[in-house]
């Protein structure tokens, strides 16, 4: 048994269970958590509340403004107070945290009364990992960060550290994973690293303070599998908008012709742009054989209207509506999907439909990531076709690729 289990297994002689199977998994069981105690939060006064938390506090589980608010706490919890060490019984550091200047980077829980509903959930959320007697996957690398860091470990990294670490989808770890996944390593000589990199994980070398007295000797697999070109195009290209240290791919060549790019629709502001959605979904439907897979994904829009109004035109779906709905997509037969960028992580779709519609210009650094970072994971489920729906406001990710001939613009 490793250093880590006995840790994370063992407390006295009580076994403490880590929620979800992986960081992914448990992002998600930790972020329905935050949605039972956010419904259980009945007792908050709107008084001094920003508008859009008291809108995702008065609103029905499962719709946008609810979501909103519970990935914010989400963030908040184990962004900033749980990165910071606030907890809610420490009551000087809970005082330094409520008044503490805001920072831009941070979500948008800007008066005192927002933070006191913060500090609220904190404590509900914790009371409820008590009962489970578990703790999330990132308290688990919070606590094993500390556990590499002692002295402790220190004289037993030559012996016991790792050799060689071998990663695979970089972009899904953290900062405290990735600093975690050095201190596993042995200090004198320093660990190779080799990772399986897209254009989102060139982040080794700013992983690893040590220098190789050897240049890295990168592998590029030059042939496209997941994306067709047009796609891949257009997703790179966000990928290179991230704040990473990201190296463009090499692929093999093709020609213009051969290139089908993205299709942006761009709708005037007298049109429901629901209909241009029905209308490109449709077509699909109509067009497509029964192995094709086809899904609606929103940004902004409240996806059970577009679901109604799929319904409506005798167009059969299934709407997401959690992080669970996604293991139904294996039994369910012929159907578009509909559903929230929030829960459309880890699927691909022949054919996919964004939706960035009811949406407004970000004006934090915050917000401007939380958009650069739906529309890439929405467009990122696509394989054959992508198409997007706009009406006013437009991502600026996405004026910037039609602005560099990534995608083309047009209307119905």
């Amino acid at each position: 048994m490793s250093l880590l289990e006995v840790h994370a297994g063992h407390v006295g002689s009580s076994k403490i269970e880590v929620i979800g199977d992986d960081s992914s998994d448990g992002r998600n069981r930790t972020i329905e958590i935050i949605s039972d105690v956010v419904s259980s939060l009945t007792d908050f006064s709107p008084s001094g509340l920003s508008t859009w938390v008291t809108e995702g506090l008065r609103s029905d589980a499962g719709t946008k403004p609810r979501r909103e608010l519970v990935i914010n706490l989400y963030e908040e919890i184990t962004g900033v107070l749980s990165a910071s060490g606030v907890a809610p019984d420490d009551v000087e550091a809970t005082r330094l945290y409520l008044r503490a200047q805001r920072e831009d980077w941070m979500p948008p829980f800007n008066s005192i009364q927002d933070r006191g509903l913060v500090i609220a959930a904190y404590r509900a959320f914790l009371r409820d990992l008590v009962d489970r007697a578990s703790i999330t996957t990132d308290q688990f690398i919070l606590d094993s960060i500390r556990i590499l860091e002692t002295f402790s470990w220190r004289m037993r990294r030559e012996t016991e550290g790792y050799d060689f670490i071998l990663v695979d989808e970089l972009q899904l770890f953290d900062p405290q994973e990735r600093a975690c996944l050095e201190l596993l390593g042995r200090t004198k000589t320093g660990v190779p690293f080799i990772s399986a990199e897209d254009p989102s994980q060139g982040v080794f070398s700013s992983l690893n303070a040590r220098h190789s007295t050897t240049p890295n000797k990168p592998v590029y697999l030059e042939t496209l599998h997941r994306f067709k070109k047009g796609i891949f195009d257009f997703i790179s290209f966000i990928y290179r908008q991230f704040p990473l240290n990201a190296l463009p791919l090499r692929i093999e060549n093709s020609s213009d012709d051969d290139i089908i790019r993205p299709v942006h629709y761009i709708c005037d502001l007298g049109e429901d742009p629901v209909e241009t959605v029905i209308a490109i979904t449709s077509n699909i439907a109509d067009s497509s054989s029964s192995n094709i897979t086809t899904c609606v994904i929103t940004v902004g829009e409240d996806e059970g209207s577009i679901s109604d109004a799929l319904k409506m035109n005798g167009i059969h779906c299934t709407q997401l509506k959690s992080f669970d709905d996604v293991e139904k997509l294996a039994y369910v037969r012929r159907t578009v999907v509909v559903s929230p960028w929030e829960y459309i992580g880890g699927t691909q779709f022949d054919q996919v439909i964004v939706a960035a519609i009811g949406i407004s210009q970000p004006e934090s650094q915050f917000a401007k990531l939380r958009e650069m970072i739906s529309v890439y994971l929405a467009c990122s489920r696509a394989s054959q076709s992508l198409y997007i729906v706009t009406q006013g406001y437009a991502p600026s990710v996405i004026t910037s690729a039609q602005e560099q001939g990534l995608i083309k613009s047009t209307q119905l």
